[in-house]
């Protein structure tokens, strides 16, 4: 009877107040987001990364442009964590295979460290499913490392 009593409270948690439990775990997984992220080589030869610690700070930096090095701290929104969160998902990490040397002349590689994960990849082995979070992570960088007049 106990058993068929614990197993009928845990329904009602889930149905009733499940989504507060799922909230709270939600909003952890935001906090708690951090990953690595470089963009090196192309025609240009620049280097691009992004890191985000836990409490959802950001530091991207840029060098290799005729602006020189740049370097920006900020917080992520929640949104735009969550936004990372599904695309990193659907990306699914674990079924790309390792790239091998394709000697692409004036490629850009790809470092990405995540949740226990290290990729390394040339743009030619770039799935379409990542190059979406890749384009996510440069746009990220592209916004806080232009001029202060052109963000507003």
């Amino acid at each position: 009877m106990r058993l068929v009593l614990a197993a009928f409270s845990c329904v009602l948690a889930l149905v009733g107040g499940g989504g507060a439990v799922a909230a709270a775990a939600d909003s952890t997984s935001v906090e708690d987001f951090t990953l690595a992220y470089k963009r090196t080589g192309g025609i240009a030869a620049s280097t691009q990364t992004l890191a985000v610690r836990s409490g959802r700070l950001a530091t991207a930096t840029g060098s290799g442009t005729s602006a020189g090095r740049k370097r920006s701290e900020f917080p992520l929104t929640v949104r735009r964590v969550r936004a990372l969160q599904r695309s990193l998902a659907r990306a699914d990490l674990d079924s790309i295979p390792p790239a091998g040397p394709s000697g692409c002349a004036d490629c850009y590689a790809y470092d990405l460290k995540y949740e226990g994960r290290h990729l390394q990849l040339e743009e030619v082995d770039v799935p379409p499913r990542l190059r979406a979070v890749f384009d996510q992570l440069d746009a990220i960088i592209a916004t806080h490392l232009a001029a202060p007049t052109a963000r507003g």
